[in-house]
């Protein structure tokens, strides 16, 4: 039973193409978006981990899902991130 838990966490991440960060119960993903394609990326990211966590019935933290821009160019794209409970658009 424990070697499954511990795979089926790790299971959405073998899909992340991008950089993750993991730490107890909160995963960040890393990003350097220069154009439509890393965009599209990182949003497909989102929607992998997003349907895993729907998979298992778990529900998202909605206060700690945030984006995070760094940079003066910001290209202003949309992300979104969805549970049980509907789509939530970040900003």
């Amino acid at each position: 039973m424990f070697n499954l838990q511990i795979f089926s966490i790790r299971y959405p991440l073998t899909f992340v193409k991008n950089k993750f960060e993991k730490y107890a119960d909160d995963t960040k993903i890393l990003s350097i978006v220069k154009d439509v394609k890393d965009s599209f990326l990182l949003q497909q990211d989102k929607d992998h981990i997003s349907s895993w966590v729907l998979t298992w019935s778990l529900d998202l933290n909605i206060q700690k899902c945030l984006l995070m821009h760094i940079d003066p160019k910001n290209p202003n794209y949309d992300y979104t991130i969805f549970n049980k409970n509907g789509t939530i658009k970040l900003t």
